[in-house]
């Protein structure tokens, strides 16, 4: 017989950021507009007005390039813009649920969230290109 002991980790990890994957049709729109895909400073302007309780939109990118703030207009993008919204301290469920409901309010469609995490005082995800 093989006994198997799974300690605890020791690791602590926090909440710091959002990731939230909005498509690119919808963005900056209401859902009685006709479609279309606005410059990418337009949406993110949009995007900075729903930034409240200590969250704030830092980096939006597509496929992995930064395109905001001080990207290149060459930049070839696809449907889905991958939007960073950061907290200097912890970010809590609830202020992520409330900046959910203000992106949603805005007509962008939210294709996808993620919620980013520090682990021992270090990022526990990846900086896009550029970043």
């Amino acid at each position: 017989m093989i006994c198997v002991s799974i300690a605890p980790s020791c690791r602590t990890g926090s909440a710091t950021a959002s990731a939230i994957v909005l498509g690119s049709c919808s963005a900056g729109r209401k859902p009685a507009q006709p479609p279309a895909n606005p410059p990418i400073v337009v949406t993110a302007a949009v995007l900075q007005q729903t930034a409240a309780d200590g969250l704030i939109l830092t980096m939006m990118s597509n496929r992995g390039v930064k395109t905001w703030p001080g990207g290149h207009p060459e930049t070839f993008c696809t449907d889905n813009y991958r939007c960073r919204f950061a907290s200097s301290s912890v970010a809590t469920q609830a202020q992520i649920i409330s900046l959910l409901g203000r992106i949603a309010d805005t007509g962008m469609e939210i294709v996808k969230t993620e919620n980013l995490r520090n682990y021992d005082g270090k990022p526990g995800y990846t900086l896009a290109q550029g970043e």
